[in-house]
């Protein structure tokens, strides 16, 4: 027994019984996200009067809380201090920004970059 380990720790391991090829952990990673899933869920449901009244935008029927949620932050973009939201949208339709690298020395250097493809 490794010394520090209280001996009823060890009781709880089981054996390894896995046959050649098998996965310990056939189902993979838990998948479960309960928020993301809550936000899938919502959606594509309708906004109803109530909830357009509380936040003061006109009820449209038929508008979902994806696309009310588009539209708050499409008008967010126009105000002055919009570029959080403006960043928001042009990520969300482009992606993020490539990172640029610059290689400076107090020499100018000739370099060279190899690149190599692994096979899988």
């Amino acid at each position: 027994m490794p010394r520090g380990t209280h001996p009823n720790s060890l009781a709880a391991i089981k054996p390894h019984s896995f046959r050649p090829g098998q996965s310990g952990n056939p189902g993979g990673r838990n998948k479960k996200r309960p928020i993301t899933d809550e936000y899938f869920a919502l959606a594509d449901v309708e906004v109803p009067k109530e909830v357009c009244k509380a936040l003061k935008i006109k009820y449209v029927p038929g508008r979902t809380f994806s696309q009310a949620n588009a539209l708050t932050r499409f008008m967010d973009a126009l105000r002055k201090d919009g570029h959080l939201a403006s960043k928001e949208i042009r990520e969300a339709m482009e992606g993020k920004a490539p990172q640029r690298l610059g290689i400076s020395g107090p020499e100018r250097k000739e370099i060279t970059i190899r690149v190599v493809h692994e096979k899988k």
